[in-house]
């Protein structure tokens, strides 16, 4: 049961789930300091390049430090990724069981080999898969958006 009146079910939740993607790219922007994530994203792309020179020439000491300074890189950017996620956990919480219920039925049936069939598991086995249901079609939806939002709004990651 969706909102019949206004446009079709897989339409609503497209729209839904880009909303709801751009709500979570503008909580990124406003707090992730753009300029520091692409410093240590090129940093540990660096230490990267260092470690398997190190590692070619087999010196683990220097090895060692480069991994270990990579993974307190690693460390800083996960914790400046994780402090958009922790606002914007609320709205999944309320938004996710109102779209489960309200779009239950919504479904994209995509004729065999027009789409890119995935597996899912049945008692006989693996089997092919062409539909969608609402999480398909909302993962699919806001991955799309998020790629174009980070592109218009000029995001690193």
């Amino acid at each position: 049961m969706s909102f019949d009146m206004f446009l079709d079910p897989i339409v609503q939740l497209t729209l839904i789930s880009s909303g709801l993607s751009l709500i979570i790219t503008l909580v990124q922007k406003k707090t992730i300091n753009q300029g520091e994530m692409k410093r240590i994203k090129a940093e540990i792309k660096s230490l990267q390049k260092e470690m398997k020179e190190a590692q070619k020439n087999n010196n683990t000491s220097k090895s060692n430090k480069l991994l270990s300074r990579t993974m307190e890189l690693t460390q800083k950017q996960m914790k400046m990724t994780m402090k958009p996620a922790l606002y914007t956990m609320p709205l999944f919480i309320i938004a996710f069981p109102l779209i489960a219920k309200y779009f239950a039925t919504a479904l994209i049936t995509f004729p065999f080999g027009l789409a890119l069939p995935w597996l899912s598991w049945s008692p006989f086995g693996f089997v092919w898969k062409t539909t969608l249901g609402w999480l398909g079609i909302y993962i699919f939806a806001s991955i799309f958006a998020n790629i174009i939002f980070k592109k218009i709004f000029k995001m690193s990651f």
